[in-house]
């Protein structure tokens, strides 16, 4: 190999290992750099608010938006309804109209940045059937196994458990699709993300609304 080749060689894994320094501590960050394919071009000021949460709650970093640290405080309450938030979340729930990319940023985005930098071990992806829960896991092992920075920069992260259901890591971390009503019963999960749990017939069903 010449001189040229080494040196460009080197060049390569030092930029890779500094952009997986810079997105291991930011899902923003992870996003900007990796998910470019599959996110907006331009974003809303709520996928920041979204974004900034996440963050807070998996001890990731707090980027400013728009002057605004988006873990401290609610930005999209009036001033004097504001809280700050001081105490560690533990759950979130976010609503927005349809084609707004929040299954992009919380069902793709999120649960694989989580298993790429080993952050949750056993990451549930549940939705309101099966086949809709397939569909981002599908999502999430095609930016694995496709992605070309991914690839780079993690090599090839597929097991031999490595279905449209279930995604086994090599670096042990756990990705698992779930419908609605599964049997939790005998799991562990560290992070569990619901995405449109509710259908017409939970809508339209006095029985289903109680349970």
């Amino acid at each position: 190999m010449n001189e040229k080749a080494e040196l460009y060689k080197r060049l390569r894994i030092l930029i890779s290992e500094k952009r997986k320094r810079i997105a291991q501590g930011s899902l923003k960050a992870f996003i900007s750099l990796y998910l470019t394919g599959i996110t907006p071009t331009r974003s809303p000021a709520f996928h920041g608010e979204i974004v900034g949460l996440i963050e807070k709650m998996t001890g990731g970093g707090a980027p400013q938006w728009g002057g605004l640290r988006a873990s401290e405080t609610l930005p999209h309450f009036p001033e004097s309804k504001r809280k700050p938030l001081d105490k560690k979340l533990n759950r979130l729930l976010f609503i927005a109209p349809r084609g707004f990319a929040k299954s992009t940023l919380c069902s793709v985005a999120l649960p694989l940045w989580l298993a790429l930098f080993s952050k949750k071990k056993d990451i549930f992806v549940v939705s309101s059937t099966i086949s809709l829960a397939k569909d981002m896991v599908r999502k999430i092992r095609n930016e694995v196994e496709s992605n070309p920075l991914v690839l780079q920069d993690f090599g090839d992260l597929r097991s031999e458990k490595w279905t449209e259901d279930h995604l086994v890591f090599r670096n042990g971390s756990v990705i698992r699709a779930k419908g609605r009503g599964f049997q939790i019963r005998g799991f562990r999960p560290d992070m569990i993300i619901c995405d449109d749990l509710e259908d017409e017939e939970v809508i339209y069903s006095k029985e289903q609304r109680d349970k």
